[in-house]
């Protein structure tokens, strides 16, 4: 688990492994799953880190992601870049 992003770190390890079917067919029903079954404490938790996971990392952004998560979670095999991935799951936390 990371000490730096432990909701993120969660909420990622949590939904996107192999038996992810549980929760949805794809990343966008994972996040929709992940929203109703979370408390807004846990949301908001989550919000702040993707905001300090890009501050922190804005330099090296991709790798930081990819070291992060250990490879376990490749947003490129579910048609997303790692930003583009936080940015998703942000917005639809968001509404």
């Amino acid at each position: 688990m990371s000490d730096r992003y432990p909701r993120l770190w969660e909420f990622i390890m949590g939904y996107f492994h192999e038996d992810y079917d549980l929760f949805g067919n794809s990343a966008h029903e994972l996040m929709l799953h992940y929203k109703r079954n979370s408390s807004q404490e846990t949301i908001d938790n989550v919000l702040l880190e993707i905001e300090r996971f890009k501050s922190d990392n804005c330099d090296n952004f991709d790798y930081v992601f990819a070291n992060e998560f250990r490879g376990q979670f490749v947003p490129e095999s579910w048609g997303y870049t790692p930003g583009s991935f936080l940015d998703e799951l942000k917005k639809l936390l968001q509404e």
